[in-house]
């Protein structure tokens, strides 16, 4: 028998069909699912043609699976499980399924298992401890008012920070010229077309956040808005501490923090930083980069569950 993991974040769906050993069969991707921003139909388009290369790339039927955890942006209540089962549901799965926010994936791989911290700054940005069976979560609230120090926050500040400067009501930015390449465009008012065209999701808006991270030592602006987004996730780890169960915490003396998300995996000026900072605040917490990934993460998550489901009968 077999297992799917999936990892439906911000921006892309990745998953992986793997024997219960985690020996990985086949893996795929397909577009973002989140259901709140690309619809329930589209979700349901790309997670079926997700499982459909998997099992087609794995040479099996959908009655060869055990199991399947679906890790995703965009869940974050008892109502948003159950819309996720349901699009699992109407694609013909009816095993077992665990539908799960991703960054609760992230921390299963990150950490090889469902015990410490995770923190994840990619195109939003959320973050998790699970300790002693009890899992804890701060941020992850959207970008309407929250997504702090993420590649959206990044981003938005950075388009605000230019029509701000372009009413004088702040020094001109050196944002403007490549933010204005990227987005091809030759005035600031364009950045008010780009920003509400219907096609503009927080993605396109979190592709500007590399060139905040490239000016920070040189913009006024950049440097502003970059010290802005290590102290948010910075506040989000003090968050997750004092959420932690006292009795559990008190027999602890080291905290594990496995980092997630494009921002902080693959940018080292940011992640460097943003180390720095945790030493600084929280001497107690143990940074690292994730052991493995979240489709890892989903595998471990489903493989446990269905362990857990065959035990009464075996």
């Amino acid at each position: 028998m077999y297992i799917i993991g999936i990892d439906g974040g911000g921006t892309s769906t990745q998953g992986a069909l793997a024997d219960h050993e985690f020996n990985i069969i086949a893996e795929s991707q397909v577009g973002a699912t989140n259901y709140h921003n690309v619809g329930f139909d589209t979700a349901k388009e790309r997670i079926g043609l997700l499982i459909d290369n998997l099992l087609i790339q794995a040479g099996i039927d959908i009655s060869a699976l055990s199991g399947i955890c679906f890790g995703g942006a965009g869940i974050d209540s008892e109502a948003d499980k159950e819309t996720l089962i349901g699009i699992f549901r109407a694609l013909g799965w009816h095993g077992s399924l665990v539908a799960v926010n991703d960054s609760v994936t992230a921390l299963a791989g990150g950490n090889r298992g469902l015990e410490g911290m995770v923190l994840i700054s990619g195109t939003g940005s959320i973050g998790y401890a699970s300790y002693g069976g009890c899992m804890v979560r701060c941020g992850g609230w959207g970008q309407l008012i929250d997504d702090v120090g993420s590649g959206y926050y990044l981003g938005i500040s950075a388009l605000k920070g230019i029509m701000e400067a372009y009413d004088h009501r702040r020094d001109s930015t050196k944002l403007w010229n490549p933010v204005a390449e990227h987005l091809g465009i030759s005035q600031e008012e364009d950045i008010i077309h780009f920003l509400y065209h219907p096609q503009t999701g927080k993605e396109k808006i979190a592709e500007l956040a590399p060139y905040v991270i490239q000016l920070a030592h040189e913009d006024a602006l950049a440097s502003e808005i970059f010290n802005a987004g290590i102290t948010g996730l910075v506040h989000m780890i003090g968050g997750l501490l004092k959420q932690v169960d006292s009795e559990i915490s008190a027999q602890r003396d080291l905290y594990t923090l496995a980092l997630g998300g494009s921002l902080l995996t693959k940018s080292e000026v940011y992640r460097e930083a943003f180390v720095k900072a945790i030493a600084e605040k929280y001497p107690e917490v143990e940074v690292h980069l994730p052991y493995e990934g979240p489709v890892a993460g989903a595998l471990r998550i489903i493989n446990d569950y269905v362990k857990k489901e065959r035990e009464p009968n075996a």
